[in-house]
């Protein structure tokens, strides 16, 4: 019995290790995964053929010969399953479907006002999916899980949020509440780890060896992958946002005096601005707002049109404490790239070019020559798409 178990464990990693490689390596035959991998052209064949019939690959066609008869190429069946990712913001919840190679079948995004309260947030997702797949007549055995973001340190092995500042949740069991209530197989990342996965799949951070990524808006976060690995597996960020940058600065929610969250972030220079400004109007929004990320890019963007003298004058504050953050980062890590992300980046005329100026003008020595500087180009999705390929990667790969 355990002879057989254990061959069928073989069986099984090596069905995985071929769909792996036609997944990245896409029109690839038959003949070319028996070399790469040193198996036998019949065992290649006989797992290519259950995973046909399994319905997780297609063949595609024939390639150009060397001689004989023209190979078989093969690709992954895209449709075999959708993938859901969800967003959970500061204000709001963010549903994507997907199909295997992250393409988009439908997104949309509601409000949730009552997001610090965890047991209401759950229960919103669980009527959202219900109705979901209720009204696009969808079946949960064609789901083949669901990826959920959220901001705060993350045991991604327990599906636990053991804390998270700015949704205020303490020790909440979001990933087997959501295992019992959706019936599905449930993955709980951390928000920035899953921008970080996205940059990995769908943009340029393939590329480079050690990448940073961090993003600015209503909190300021990182995450680190290197080789194409996250660095921390077990959801403890680097939390960038709390970096201590300034002696009896603002209080922030964590607790302490100072971080660059409490300077930067969108609850800080929404009321910078109101203390700064003029402007009856600006004043008087602000007494009413809401803290959330609708409403502080809102408010954001009134300032811009109402008044660009105090708003240019508190992008100069927040380019300075932007760029020492980043000379930090460069001095610790010495990432070959950095990206930078998030809501603010809607305002980065006003603080980009100068923060970076400041990070490259003060980090020690060379450090800073080598670095590729970018910008998320994935926007929104990217918080979604990482959750994505981590289901695709726990169950396929």
């Amino acid at each position: 019995m355990k002879e057989k178990a254990s061959k069928e464990k073989m069986k099984e990693t090596n069905k995985k290790i071929l769909y792996k490689e036609i997944y990245t390596n896409p029109f690839i035959s038959r003949a070319s995964l028996a070399r790469k991998f040193k198996m036998s052209p019949a065992t290649v064949t006989n797992l290519c053929s259950e995973m046909i019939e399994e319905n997780l690959i297609n063949e595609a066609g024939s390639s150009e010969s060397t001689g004989g008869r023209k190979p078989i190429i093969l690709k992954i069946n895209e449709n075999y399953k959708t993938i859901l990712g969800i967003k959970i913001g500061v204000g709001y919840l963010n549903f994507y479907l997907s199909n295997l190679i992250g393409e988009k079948i439908f997104s949309f995004e509601i409000e949730n006002r009552d997001y610090k309260n965890s047991e209401s947030t759950i229960e919103k997702i669980t009527e959202e999916f219900e109705k979901m797949i209720a009204e696009r007549r969808m079946a949960k055995k064609d789901i083949l899980g669901v990826g959920v973001s959220v901001s705060g340190i993350v045991d991604t092995l327990t599906g636990i949020v053991t804390d998270s500042h700015i949704l205020n949740w303490r020790d909440v069991f979001i990933g087997k509440k959501l295992r019992e209530k959706l019936g599905l197989n449930i993955y709980i990342l951390n928000d920035l780890d899953s921008f970080a996965l996205a940059q990995l799949w769908k943009g340029k951070a393939s590329n480079f060896a050690n990448c940073f990524f961090i993003t600015v808006g209503s909190g300021i976060g990182g995450s680190m992958t290197n080789n194409g690995k996250l660095f921390s597996l077990t959801g403890a960020p680097l939390e960038i946002g709390h970096l201590s940058i300034l002696k009896d600065g603002k209080l922030c929610d964590c607790g302490s005096k100072g971080c660059l969250e409490a300077q930067i972030g969108f609850g800080a220079i929404t009321k910078y601005i109101y203390e700064e400004t003029g402007i009856d109007s600006l004043k008087n929004e602000y007494k009413s707002l809401e803290m959330d990320e609708y409403s502080e890019i809102d408010y954001l963007r009134k300032a811009k049109k109402s008044d660009e003298k105090v708003f240019v004058k508190i992008f100069e504050n927040y380019s300075y404490f932007l760029g020492l953050s980043l000379k930090n980062i460069i001095n610790l890590f010495s990432p070959d790239y950095i990206l930078i992300g998030g809501e603010a980046m809607e305002f980065k005329e006003y603080f980009l070019e100068k923060s970076i100026e400041i990070a490259k003008k003060n980090s020690f020595g060379r450090l800073s020559l080598k670095i590729v500087f970018d910008q998320d180009k994935l926007g929104e999705d990217s918080w979604v798409l990482g959750g994505i390929y981590r289901v695709i990667e726990s169950n396929l790969f």
